[in-house]
């Protein structure tokens, strides 16, 4: 990189619309961590040819590194599609999946890995990201739901899955009767 970096910089003084040197160089100042260097590199290489795909997805990454999550989720988002197999596929799911995380769109994260699942599905650092974002989604859908029908059978329903799974079968049993008592119809009871 050290003797390539200034070769491909003098081919881009010559002619800047060379898409090659123009990836090639940006490829190189990311792996470096120059992040703020490569991005004018990968988005001119992108934006001559859309189709670079693992161009798109470093040039987003640099973009996450720096913190600009507009242009970093734009790129990531439309590269990631295109990334099966490929080892940028982890760095780029894990980015959005913290965009989207920080956002508070936790649907959109656990695609997202769901999505990474299927192509890596005994990875142990997806599969707990995709169990926290799960287990995410579960409380923030019974919060939903304690807050804006607390006396409803769902709601009982649910207190009583809780009070199941940590073992305190009496105060379930109460909450599936309540359940029952409000609505004997409601599925899985």
């Amino acid at each position: 990189p050290d003797l390539a970096i200034p070769e491909f910089e003098a081919a881009l003084a010559l002619d800047p619309t060379n898409l090659d040197a123009q990836a090639n160089l940006g490829v190189l100042l990311y792996f470096r961590g120059e992040f703020a260097k490569a991005v004018p590199h990968l988005r001119i290489a992108v934006k001559s040819q859309p189709s670079l795909w693992k161009i798109q997805a470093l040039l987003g990454l640099a973009e996450h590194h720096l913190k600009d999550g507009n242009e970093a989720l734009t790129d990531l988002e439309s590269a990631l599609p295109h990334l099966k197999g490929e080892k940028v596929q982890l760095p780029v799911g894990n980015a959005l999946i913290d965009i989207y995380t920080a956002a508070g769109d936790l649907e959109k994260a656990s695609g997202v890995a769901s999505g990474m699942l299927e192509s890596n599905p005994t990875d142990p650092t997806l599969l707990l990201t995709s169990y926290r974002l799960s287990s995410d989604l579960a409380n923030q859908s019974m919060l939903t739901l304690a807050v804006s029908a607390p006396q409803s059978a769902e709601s009982h329903q649910v207190m009583a899955i809780e009070l199941s799974r940590r073992g305190d079968w009496a105060a379930a049993l109460s909450n599936y009767r309540e359940a029952i008592r409000i609505n004997p119809k409601l599925p899985g009871l």
